[in-house]
């Protein structure tokens, strides 16, 4: 379950990953100043867990133009 975290004014989604050495977080940014939006936005991003703990790149409506969950796939173009 995604823990919540407020840095800078702003709030975060915190998410614990093992890689079977050691334990890292990573931070999905939630874009929001009001906890109560946080913690709605905060119940998205528990659904996609499993998914982003096994190296899924997700982009959130609130970090897209688009509006909707939209799994970032990357090219070799891209990654150039």
């Amino acid at each position: 379950m995604a823990g919540l975290r407020k840095l800078r004014n702003k709030w975060y989604a915190r998410l614990s990953l093992w890689d079977g050495f050691r334990q890292s977080e990573k931070l999905i940014p939630l874009k929001t100043v009001n906890r109560i939006e946080a913690l709605e936005r905060q119940l998205i991003v528990n659904k996609f867990e499993n998914d982003i703990k096994n190296g899924i790149d997700i982009d959130f409506p609130w970090m897209n133009e688009n509006g909707k969950i939209v799994v970032v796939r990357y090219t070799l173009e891209k990654a150039i």
